[in-house]
């Protein structure tokens, strides 16, 4: 049936609206809906039986203190409910609301898309029916109090479906909970838009540069172990990539949105390392910070901590470590009161963990409690086929930053390249292709560019019929000829052969190129 909507401007009086009501009953209209605010009527009425619209509305403009009569489009509380669902329909999230009986009142279209049931399906029936019995807005409504960022799960047509909910109450106007309305995050968004999201220096897996199946396995066991909330340790030789392993599971983690906190056991003195990683007092040593200092793990609560060269952690550290982890609360320096935290442990080595052990040079206690979930990196020289493609990588990404236009390796080089042992993996190979970045002059790396060791060995097979010592010596040589030519001083060459300016000028004496180059007024200085 047709309606049609009047405004109805009226002096604040007692009883005008049973007036108004009376006048348009008496007309024989049926009143669909009705809102009032001080001095003003809204009403959706039918069909306006005897005498139409027109007799309706001067009936009601007789009516005393009746101002004024106005045919209108919509009412207040439409536009109001063509906006909210104008807003429900445009986020991603999906937005569940129930009363105080947790039935459902309000479920937007992302939540129908996430939990497979239509809207109108869901209105009005138990929350429990479609979130399940532990669902966090059930919770919320329990025990009256907010959530954020609780994660769940629930079956959708036969798949499992993760997400994260937040949950809100909603007060009526005593305070009294009279409803909830949870948003609810599908894990698997939560991801991407973390990965979209990330800040530079952010890594994903998708970043390892690889083509070896040992590279894919290894891969493929972070990204199981990204998911879980144990503790992982990564076993690797120096370069092969175990900070890059730890901020890439860290990425894939439920916990991508929050920090990667990175610390180097090595880098500190023991008194310092402690009060880094555990925070101090005020007052707890001179020069304490007024107020004290919170430490690194709780600065990481709710992320992960990565503990790099962990087996440098002195034993009163270790203790102190296993404590924290075992109970989820850390002291700090100088402090009495135990502070909760919660995050996530990633640390990394080059070392025998379990030699450590059996040398009482690390505690048991804490291996076990570490070693949940051990990733041991290869080598570079176990994946040699990986060395072509990061040579590739390396030449495009220094290449820019260089200034140089450099494309391209000979077949020599990369025949070198590949059967070197790289005893500092990955950090080494790109050094050395950094080296010859710069003192390549077209752009082709050949193999007198490369310089595989910083006491400057270079990369270069033995001369048919002499020693490998004479053959390394010489072409040694030629390097570094060829590099006080191009560059003229001794500090440029250093500067681009990536060693000292003392290596330099040794080499410079030993070969006598000083003499070689006085013509050409060559400063070594």
């Amino acid at each position: 049936m047709a309606t049609t909507r009047l405004r109805i401007d009226t002096e604040d009086k007692v009883g005008m609206v049973l007036r108004v009501v009376g006048v348009i009953a008496g007309r024989g209209v049926n009143i669909r809906a009705m809102e009032v605010y001080p001095n003003v009527i809204y009403a959706v009425l039918d069909d306006a039986g005897r005498g139409g619209f027109s007799g309706l509305i001067a009936a009601l403009e007789g009516t005393p203190d009746v101002r004024r009569v106005t045919r209108i489009r919509s009412c207040p509380h439409e536009d109001k409910e063509r906006q909210t669902s104008a807003v429900l329909s445009s986020v991603n999230e999906a937005i569940v609301a129930v009363d105080r009986a947790r039935n459902v009142t309000i479920m937007n279209p992302a939540a129908e898309r996430l939990l497979g049931v239509r809207a109108r399906d869901a209105l009005g029936r138990p929350v429990e029916e479609f979130l399940g019995p532990d669902a966090p807005i059930a919770r919320a409504l329990a025990t009256g109090k907010p959530l954020d960022n609780v994660k769940g799960s629930l079956n959708v047509a036969g798949r499992t479906v993760e997400y994260m909910s937040s949950v809100r109450l909603i007060a009526d106007h005593s305070g009294a909970a009279a409803g909830a309305v949870s948003i609810l995050r599908d894990m698997e968004d939560v991801r991407h838009l973390a990965e979209s999201a990330r800040v530079p220096g952010d890594v994903v897996f998708e970043d390892i540069i690889h083509v070896s199946k040992c590279m894919d396995q290894v891969i493929q066991l972070a990204r199981s172990v990204a998911r879980s909330s144990s503790s992982v340790v990564i076993y690797g030789e120096s370069g092969t990539g175990k900070e890059l392993f730890a901020r890439a599971i860290h990425s894939a983690s439920d916990r991508c949105l929050k920090r990667f906190v990175p610390i180097n056991c090595a880098a500190l003195p023991e008194t310092l390392l402690e009060s880094e990683i555990f925070g101090y007092e005020e007052g707890a040593f001179t020069g304490a910070q007024k107020g004290g200092k919170a430490g690194l793990m709780e600065f990481a609560s709710e992320g992960t901590i990565f503990f790099d060269e962990i087996e440098e952690l002195a034993p009163p550290l270790q203790a102190k470590l296993l404590r924290a982890l075992q109970e989820g609360r850390v002291r700090r320096v100088g402090g009495h009161r135990e502070i909760p935290v919660d995050c996530r442990v990633i640390a990394a080595t080059n070392a025998d963990l379990r030699a450590l052990v059996a040398l009482k040079r690390f505690r048991d206690d804490l291996y076990y409690r570490l070693n949940v979930f051990p990733i041991v990196l290869p080598p570079l020289r176990e994946r040699r086929e990986d060395i072509p493609v990061l040579v590739g990588h390396f030449l495009r990404q220094l290449g820019s930053r260089l200034g140089k236009r450099v494309t391209r390796v000979s077949r020599e080089a990369l025949e070198t390249l590949t059967l070197y042992d790289w005893p500092g993996n990955i950090r080494e190979l790109r050094n050395v292709i950094e080296r010859a970045v710069n003192l390549a002059d077209g752009e082709e790396i050949t193999r007198r560019h490369l310089v595989l060791d910083s006491a400057l060995s270079p990369a270069s097979a033995p001369v048919p019929g002499t020693g490998l010592r004479a053959s390394l010596a010489e072409a040694e040589r030629a390097l570094l000829a060829e590099a006080v030519s191009r560059h003229g001083s001794s500090r440029k060459v250093a500067r681009a052969l990536g060693v000292s300016h003392t290596t330099v000028l040794n080499k410079i004496r030993k070969y006598g190129l000083r003499r070689e180059n006085a013509e050409r007024k060559v400063s070594t200085v």
